[in-house]
Protein backbone atom coordinates (compact mmCIF):
# COMPACT_ATOMS: atom_id res chain seq x y z
CA UNK A 1 0.00 0.00 0.00
CA UNK A 2 1.19 3.53 -0.82
CA UNK A 3 -0.79 5.74 1.53
CA UNK A 4 -1.20 9.42 0.80
CA UNK A 5 -1.87 10.17 4.49
CA UNK A 6 0.87 9.97 7.09
CA UNK A 7 0.62 10.57 10.84
CA UNK A 8 3.72 11.40 12.87
CA UNK A 9 4.20 9.94 16.33
CA UNK A 10 6.85 8.84 18.77
CA UNK A 11 7.03 5.04 18.46
CA UNK A 12 6.99 4.63 22.25
CA UNK A 13 3.41 5.98 22.27
CA UNK A 14 1.62 2.67 21.81
CA UNK A 15 -0.49 0.60 24.23
CA UNK A 16 1.15 -1.47 26.96
CA UNK A 17 4.49 0.27 26.51
CA UNK A 18 4.66 2.28 29.74
CA UNK A 19 3.38 5.63 28.41
CA UNK A 20 -0.01 7.19 29.04
CA UNK A 21 -0.11 8.50 25.47
CA UNK A 22 -1.35 5.55 23.39
CA UNK A 23 -1.94 5.71 19.64
CA UNK A 24 -4.63 3.45 18.24
CA UNK A 25 -2.63 1.71 15.51
CA UNK A 26 -5.59 -0.47 14.54
CA UNK A 27 -7.56 2.70 13.71
CA UNK A 28 -4.67 3.95 11.56
CA UNK A 29 -4.72 0.71 9.58
CA UNK A 30 -8.50 0.67 9.18
CA UNK A 31 -8.41 4.24 7.87
CA UNK A 32 -5.41 3.80 5.53
CA UNK A 33 -2.95 6.00 7.41
CA UNK A 34 0.78 5.41 7.31
CA UNK A 35 2.99 6.15 10.32
CA UNK A 36 6.09 8.30 10.45
CA UNK A 37 8.05 7.35 13.54
CA UNK A 38 9.61 10.46 15.09
CA UNK A 39 13.05 9.12 16.01
CA UNK A 40 15.46 10.63 18.52
CA UNK A 41 19.19 10.04 18.04
CA UNK A 42 19.39 7.63 20.98
CA UNK A 43 16.76 5.44 19.31
CA UNK A 44 19.42 4.60 16.72
CA UNK A 45 22.66 4.98 18.67
CA UNK A 46 24.20 4.01 22.00
CA UNK A 47 24.98 7.45 23.43
CA UNK A 48 27.82 6.11 25.59
CA UNK A 49 29.77 4.89 22.55
CA UNK A 50 28.15 6.98 19.78
CA UNK A 51 27.80 3.78 17.78
CA UNK A 52 24.66 2.48 16.03
CA UNK A 53 22.77 -0.01 18.17
CA UNK A 54 20.19 -2.58 17.15
CA UNK A 55 19.47 -3.05 20.87
CA UNK A 56 18.46 0.57 21.32
CA UNK A 57 16.48 0.53 18.10
CA UNK A 58 14.46 -2.51 19.16
CA UNK A 59 13.91 -1.14 22.66
CA UNK A 60 12.36 2.06 21.32
CA UNK A 61 10.48 0.77 18.25
CA UNK A 62 9.69 -2.94 18.55
CA UNK A 63 6.27 -2.51 20.15
CA UNK A 64 5.16 0.04 17.55
CA UNK A 65 6.56 -1.92 14.61
CA UNK A 66 4.83 -5.07 15.81
CA UNK A 67 1.46 -3.32 15.88
CA UNK A 68 2.05 -1.66 12.52
CA UNK A 69 2.88 -5.04 11.02
CA UNK A 70 -0.25 -6.57 12.54
CA UNK A 71 -2.56 -3.85 11.25
CA UNK A 72 -0.87 -3.22 7.88
CA UNK A 73 0.33 0.29 8.69
CA UNK A 74 3.37 1.18 6.57
CA UNK A 75 6.16 2.98 8.41
CA UNK A 76 8.65 5.67 7.48
CA UNK A 77 11.46 6.46 9.89
CA UNK A 78 12.42 10.08 10.54
CA UNK A 79 16.20 10.37 10.09
CA UNK A 80 16.74 14.02 11.00
CA UNK A 81 18.57 13.25 14.22
CA UNK A 82 21.23 11.24 12.36
CA UNK A 83 22.09 13.94 9.87
CA UNK A 84 21.75 17.29 11.63
CA UNK A 85 25.02 18.78 12.96
CA UNK A 86 25.63 18.36 16.67
CA UNK A 87 25.52 22.10 17.41
CA UNK A 88 22.00 22.29 15.97
CA UNK A 89 20.77 19.24 17.89
CA UNK A 90 22.36 20.51 21.10
CA UNK A 91 20.63 23.89 20.69
CA UNK A 92 17.31 22.01 20.90
CA UNK A 93 18.46 19.99 23.94
CA UNK A 94 18.59 16.84 21.84
CA UNK A 95 21.22 14.14 21.48
CA UNK A 96 23.18 14.25 18.23
CA UNK A 97 26.27 12.90 16.52
CA UNK A 98 29.30 14.47 18.22
CA UNK A 99 31.37 13.74 15.11
CA UNK A 100 29.28 16.28 13.20
CA UNK A 101 30.47 19.34 15.07
CA UNK A 102 28.80 21.92 12.84
CA UNK A 103 27.42 22.27 9.34
CA UNK A 104 30.79 22.89 7.69
CA UNK A 105 32.23 19.72 9.25
CA UNK A 106 29.15 17.74 8.25
CA UNK A 107 29.24 18.93 4.64
CA UNK A 108 32.94 18.04 4.44
CA UNK A 109 32.41 14.40 5.43
CA UNK A 110 33.08 11.74 2.83
CA UNK A 111 30.11 9.68 1.70
CA UNK A 112 31.74 6.66 3.35
CA UNK A 113 31.23 8.20 6.80
CA UNK A 114 27.56 7.25 6.68
CA UNK A 115 28.38 3.59 6.08
CA UNK A 116 28.56 3.36 9.87
CA UNK A 117 24.78 2.85 9.64
CA UNK A 118 24.81 0.10 7.00
CA UNK A 119 24.52 -2.79 9.42
CA UNK A 120 21.76 -1.14 11.47
CA UNK A 121 19.62 -0.30 8.45
CA UNK A 122 20.19 -3.70 6.88
CA UNK A 123 18.88 -5.18 10.13
CA UNK A 124 15.84 -2.84 10.12
CA UNK A 125 14.91 -3.54 6.50
CA UNK A 126 15.29 -7.30 6.87
CA UNK A 127 13.43 -7.58 10.19
CA UNK A 128 10.54 -5.32 9.20
CA UNK A 129 10.32 -6.16 5.51
CA UNK A 130 6.79 -5.48 4.33
CA UNK A 131 6.18 -2.86 7.03
CA UNK A 132 9.13 -0.49 6.64
CA UNK A 133 8.14 1.70 3.69
CA UNK A 134 11.02 4.15 3.71
CA UNK A 135 12.65 7.18 5.27
CA UNK A 136 11.76 10.82 5.80
CA UNK A 137 14.39 13.52 6.30
CA UNK A 138 14.96 17.24 5.88
CA UNK A 139 18.47 17.30 7.32
CA UNK A 140 20.72 15.30 4.98
CA UNK A 141 23.60 17.25 3.45
CA UNK A 142 24.61 16.12 -0.02
CA UNK A 143 27.00 13.39 1.11
CA UNK A 144 24.41 11.90 3.48
CA UNK A 145 21.66 12.02 0.86
CA UNK A 146 23.96 10.31 -1.64
CA UNK A 147 24.74 7.54 0.86
CA UNK A 148 21.08 6.99 1.72
CA UNK A 149 20.07 6.63 -1.93
CA UNK A 150 22.96 4.26 -2.63
CA UNK A 151 22.07 2.15 0.39
CA UNK A 152 18.32 1.64 0.04
CA UNK A 153 15.73 0.95 -2.62
CA UNK A 154 12.96 1.98 -0.23
CA UNK A 155 11.07 5.25 -0.52
CA UNK A 156 13.01 8.39 0.44
CA UNK A 157 10.96 11.46 1.28
CA UNK A 158 12.59 14.90 1.34
CA UNK A 159 11.23 17.62 3.59
CA UNK A 160 11.94 21.21 2.54
CA UNK A 161 11.32 23.81 5.27
CA UNK A 162 11.69 27.56 5.56
CA UNK A 163 14.56 28.92 3.44
CA UNK A 164 15.78 25.54 2.15
CA UNK A 165 14.41 26.35 -1.31
CA UNK A 166 15.52 29.91 -1.90
CA UNK A 167 18.90 29.37 -0.19
CA UNK A 168 19.72 25.88 -1.40
CA UNK A 169 23.27 25.97 -2.73
CA UNK A 170 24.43 28.51 -0.11
CA UNK A 171 27.34 27.55 2.20
CA UNK A 172 24.98 27.86 5.16
CA UNK A 173 22.25 25.62 3.74
CA UNK A 174 21.75 21.89 4.17
CA UNK A 175 21.18 21.26 0.46
CA UNK A 176 23.91 21.95 -2.10
CA UNK A 177 27.68 22.28 -2.28
CA UNK A 178 27.83 25.89 -1.09
CA UNK A 179 28.72 27.51 -4.40
CA UNK A 180 25.84 26.86 -6.77
CA UNK A 181 22.38 28.16 -7.58
CA UNK A 182 19.36 26.98 -5.64
CA UNK A 183 17.88 25.35 -8.74
CA UNK A 184 21.07 23.40 -9.47
CA UNK A 185 21.29 22.18 -5.87
CA UNK A 186 17.62 21.25 -5.67
CA UNK A 187 17.60 19.57 -9.07
CA UNK A 188 20.38 17.26 -7.96
CA UNK A 189 18.58 16.46 -4.69
CA UNK A 190 15.21 15.72 -6.23
CA UNK A 191 16.79 13.27 -8.66
CA UNK A 192 17.66 10.96 -5.74
CA UNK A 193 14.42 11.10 -3.74
CA UNK A 194 10.94 9.73 -4.32
CA UNK A 195 8.75 12.46 -2.85
CA UNK A 196 8.87 15.95 -1.37
CA UNK A 197 7.06 17.52 1.57
CA UNK A 198 6.65 21.27 1.52
CA UNK A 199 6.89 22.20 5.19
CA UNK A 200 4.66 25.05 6.31
CA UNK A 201 5.14 26.09 9.92
CA UNK A 202 4.78 29.85 9.84
CA UNK A 203 3.37 32.67 7.77
CA UNK A 204 7.01 33.41 6.99
CA UNK A 205 7.17 30.22 4.93
CA UNK A 206 5.20 31.82 2.09
CA UNK A 207 6.95 35.19 2.37
CA UNK A 208 10.37 36.79 2.21
CA UNK A 209 13.28 34.38 1.65
CA UNK A 210 11.22 31.20 1.86
CA UNK A 211 8.77 31.41 -1.06
CA UNK A 212 7.66 27.80 -0.74
CA UNK A 213 4.72 28.34 -3.15
CA UNK A 214 7.32 29.17 -5.80
CA UNK A 215 9.09 25.92 -4.94
CA UNK A 216 5.91 23.92 -5.48
CA UNK A 217 5.42 25.46 -8.91
CA UNK A 218 9.05 24.72 -9.79
CA UNK A 219 8.62 21.04 -8.85
CA UNK A 220 5.49 20.70 -10.98
CA UNK A 221 7.34 22.23 -13.95
CA UNK A 222 10.61 20.31 -13.68
CA UNK A 223 9.62 17.07 -11.86
CA UNK A 224 6.05 16.56 -12.99
CA UNK A 225 5.88 13.01 -11.61
CA UNK A 226 7.20 13.91 -8.15
CA UNK A 227 4.57 13.55 -5.39
CA UNK A 228 4.26 16.76 -3.37
CA UNK A 229 3.16 16.52 0.23
CA UNK A 230 2.10 19.06 2.83
CA UNK A 231 3.87 18.75 6.18
CA UNK A 232 2.62 20.95 8.98
CA UNK A 233 0.66 21.23 12.18
CA UNK A 234 -2.73 22.94 12.17
CA UNK A 235 -2.22 24.58 15.57
CA UNK A 236 0.18 24.19 18.46
CA UNK A 237 2.07 25.83 21.22
CA UNK A 238 5.35 27.24 19.88
CA UNK A 239 8.34 24.95 19.85
CA UNK A 240 10.44 27.97 20.77
CA UNK A 241 8.52 31.06 21.83
CA UNK A 242 11.28 33.46 20.78
CA UNK A 243 11.62 32.05 17.25
CA UNK A 244 9.05 33.54 14.84
CA UNK A 245 10.01 31.09 12.09
CA UNK A 246 8.47 28.12 13.92
CA UNK A 247 4.78 27.35 14.34
CA UNK A 248 1.65 29.37 13.69
CA UNK A 249 1.35 31.13 17.06
CA UNK A 250 3.67 33.89 15.82
CA UNK A 251 2.98 35.90 12.65
CA UNK A 252 4.81 38.83 11.07
CA UNK A 253 2.46 41.29 12.74
CA UNK A 254 3.10 39.71 16.14
CA UNK A 255 0.68 38.15 18.63
CA UNK A 256 0.29 37.26 22.21
CA UNK A 257 1.94 33.85 22.58
CA UNK A 258 0.26 31.56 21.90
CA UNK A 259 -2.34 32.80 19.45
CA UNK A 260 -5.56 30.85 19.91
CA UNK A 261 -6.11 27.70 17.92
CA UNK A 262 -8.72 29.29 15.63
CA UNK A 263 -6.27 31.99 14.57
CA UNK A 264 -3.49 29.47 14.05
CA UNK A 265 -5.69 27.13 12.03
CA UNK A 266 -6.87 30.00 9.85
CA UNK A 267 -3.23 30.86 9.06
CA UNK A 268 -2.36 27.22 8.36
CA UNK A 269 -5.32 26.82 6.01
CA UNK A 270 -4.69 30.05 4.13
CA UNK A 271 -0.96 29.43 3.70
CA UNK A 272 -1.50 25.83 2.59
CA UNK A 273 -3.98 27.02 -0.03
CA UNK A 274 -1.55 29.60 -1.36
CA UNK A 275 0.80 26.70 -2.12
CA UNK A 276 -2.07 24.55 -3.37
CA UNK A 277 -3.04 27.25 -5.86
CA UNK A 278 0.45 26.94 -7.38
CA UNK A 279 0.49 23.15 -7.68
CA UNK A 280 -3.15 22.22 -8.29
CA UNK A 281 -3.43 20.02 -5.23
CA UNK A 282 -1.24 18.18 -2.76
CA UNK A 283 -0.57 14.50 -3.38
CA UNK A 284 0.28 13.58 0.22
CA UNK A 285 -0.69 14.74 3.72
CA UNK A 286 2.07 14.59 6.34
CA UNK A 287 0.23 15.38 9.56
CA UNK A 288 1.84 16.48 12.79
CA UNK A 289 -0.44 17.17 15.73
CA UNK A 290 -0.48 18.97 19.02
CA UNK A 291 0.89 16.57 21.61
CA UNK A 292 1.80 13.98 18.98
CA UNK A 293 5.57 14.36 18.81
CA UNK A 294 7.46 17.65 18.68
CA UNK A 295 5.32 19.77 20.97
CA UNK A 296 4.64 17.28 23.75
CA UNK A 297 6.92 18.92 26.29
CA UNK A 298 5.57 22.39 25.79
CA UNK A 299 1.84 22.41 25.32
CA UNK A 300 -1.04 19.97 25.67
CA UNK A 301 -4.19 20.77 23.76
CA UNK A 302 -5.41 24.01 25.35
CA UNK A 303 -3.36 25.17 28.30
CA UNK A 304 0.35 25.51 28.99
CA UNK A 305 1.56 22.69 31.20
CA UNK A 306 -1.91 21.17 31.59
CA UNK A 307 -2.95 17.70 30.47
CA UNK A 308 -6.45 17.62 29.05
CA UNK A 309 -8.53 14.48 29.63
CA UNK A 310 -11.72 15.36 27.72
CA UNK A 311 -11.22 14.62 24.92
CA UNK A 312 -8.65 11.98 25.69
CA UNK A 313 -5.18 12.31 24.21
CA UNK A 314 -5.93 9.79 21.44
CA UNK A 315 -9.33 11.31 20.69
CA UNK A 316 -7.53 14.61 20.18
CA UNK A 317 -4.96 13.05 17.84
CA UNK A 318 -7.70 11.37 15.84
CA UNK A 319 -9.63 14.64 15.56
CA UNK A 320 -6.48 16.36 14.28
CA UNK A 321 -6.14 13.86 11.44
CA UNK A 322 -9.83 14.11 10.62
CA UNK A 323 -9.60 17.92 10.61
CA UNK A 324 -6.96 17.83 7.85
CA UNK A 325 -9.23 15.65 5.72
CA UNK A 326 -12.00 18.27 5.81
CA UNK A 327 -9.76 20.88 4.16
CA UNK A 328 -9.64 19.30 0.70
CA UNK A 329 -5.88 19.70 0.31
CA UNK A 330 -5.64 16.61 -1.92
CA UNK A 331 -8.69 17.57 -3.99
CA UNK A 332 -9.42 20.27 -6.52
CA UNK A 333 -11.80 22.01 -4.13
CA UNK A 334 -11.72 25.00 -1.83
CA UNK A 335 -14.99 25.15 0.02
CA UNK A 336 -14.18 25.11 3.73
CA UNK A 337 -16.08 27.35 6.14
CA UNK A 338 -13.50 28.14 8.79
CA UNK A 339 -16.03 29.89 10.97
CA UNK A 340 -17.20 26.41 11.97
CA UNK A 341 -13.86 25.36 13.43
CA UNK A 342 -14.35 23.92 16.91
CA UNK A 343 -10.83 24.68 18.08
CA UNK A 344 -11.20 27.92 20.00
CA UNK A 345 -8.88 28.21 23.02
Amino acid sequence: MKPNKWYWFLPVYVPNNGYWRENNVEWLGENNWGAIFSMNYDYFVDIATNEPSTTNFDLMTEAAFTLCAEYDVPVMLLLNSLFYPYDFMHSWNQYGDTNLTNLAVTKAKDVTYWERYNALFTYIEERWEGTIYGYWQESAVDNAATWLRSFTDLHIHQGVPHTNWRRAGYPTNIIGNGSESNTTAMDRRLRIVDGVDIELWSVYDILQDSQLPEFGAWIREHFSGMPIGLNSIAHAGPLNIVDPSVAWPVAPAGDPIPANFRTQTQRFYECANIVKDEIGKFDILSVQSEGGNETTRYFDVTMWGVTKTDPTWWEWQQSEMELWLTFGFTENVNNVDLTQLAVEV
